[in-house]
């Protein structure tokens, strides 16, 4: 099969994979460097923005040299393949500091704060919108220098720039389509053989973190171990108690099976579902200390007749506590 009538499928692949060796090697020590130097700006505590281009325009450096100590002798070519001549007609051989230039830094900087500055004014919640945006801006920051090819310090800068930040925000909403919604949840059970709320029914999809879910889940049954062991007494039909799910979608908590209830933290998240979870618990306790039952119910109430419910589990706790020491002086 040939391409264009003149090369072969063959040859071009062949072509295109000769250098794959060299190739694999210098984006290895290119993203090994940006690593080191990454956690090298961040000590010396860098502003977020300015760390990034410099470390962007640092690694640009540190991979150009890596490329032409890996394929240092070779003659150097120009955009239409034609390897370039000195004055005495010798090729010219591609040394250490090749490429290296102002008009190198410039494109580092301005890919960096082109999809840095998109990052800014669009979020991509879905793994698929979250990959689209990288490979969207470091495409179309590349094909963007390829096709116009910059002469000027400003244009290395500007061309990137504009490239990057479209491309960040196109391949955002393309991936988006595609990559489905983040989502975990974790169910709050009752344990009847242990006699305490558990964990179960951990979930999640398309890059949700089950982990998080969980960690919430076991957040949530603290607090109702901890009360039940706070008071004793015996919890009456617990299965009838509203334990609640908790987890995440998108970057936001959430309550519920079907998610339905959101919050930015997740210190709301656990007092929402904490607050509905004892409210069912109080009502259901046989026997304990008189003195803590009056401290949850009356935390329950007060939160339930202000105007926004300013319930807090971590308040809870210390009333009962105040509660039980008062009882006993």
């Amino acid at each position: 099969m040939e391409l264009n009538g003149k090369v072969s499928l063959r040859t071009a692949i062949d072509k295109a994979f000769e250098d794959i060796g060299i190739d694999l090697a210098t984006a290895g020590i290119g993203a090994v460097s940006s690593y080191l130097l990454g956690e090298l700006f961040t000590l010396v505590d860098l502003p977020g923005g300015l760390e990034g281009v410099t470390t962007s325009a640092a690694g640009a450096v540190i991979g150009q040299i890596a490329f032409n100590l890996l394929n240092s002798g070779e003659p150097i070519r120009n955009a239409a393949g034609e390897i370039l001549k000195d004055a005495t007609g010798k090729n010219i051989a591609r040394t250490w500091s090749t490429g290296i230039n102002l008009n190198l830094v410039a494109n580092a900087a301005g890919s960096f704060l082109g999809s840095f500055l998109a990052s800014k004014l669009v979020k991509f919640d879905t793994i698929g919108g979250q990959i689209g945006a990288s490979f969207g801006s470091a495409a179309l920051a590349a094909g963007a220098v390829w096709l116009f090819n910059p002469g000027t310090l400003f244009l290395n800068f500007a061309i990137p720039f504009a490239g990057a930040f479209i491309g960040f925000l196109l391949g955002g909403l393309i991936g988006s389509l595609f990559g489905g919604t983040p989502r975990a949840r974790a169910d709050v059970v009752w344990d009847a053989a242990d006699g305490q709320f558990e964990v179960d029914n951990a979930y999640a999809r398309k890059g949700g973190s089950r982990s998080t879910a969980r960690s919430l889940a076991e957040q949530a049954a603290a607090v109702y171990n901890n009360v039940l062991d706070s008071v004793g007494g015996r919890l009456l039909d617990a299965g009838a108690v509203s334990a609640g799910t908790y987890g995440l979608y998108k970057s936001r908590y959430s309550y519920g099976r079907d998610y339905g209830v959101r919050f930015k933290t997740a210190d709301e998240l656990i007092n929402h579902g904490t607050f509905i979870g004892l409210n069912g618990i109080i009502d259901r306790l046989a026997g304990g200390d008189v003195y803590a039952k009056r401290a949850i119910l009356a935390t329950l109430q007060n939160a339930a007749a202000s105007a926004d419910n300013q319930f807090s589990a971590e308040t809870l706790l210390g009333s009962i506590d105040t509660a039980k020491a008062m009882a006993n002086i």
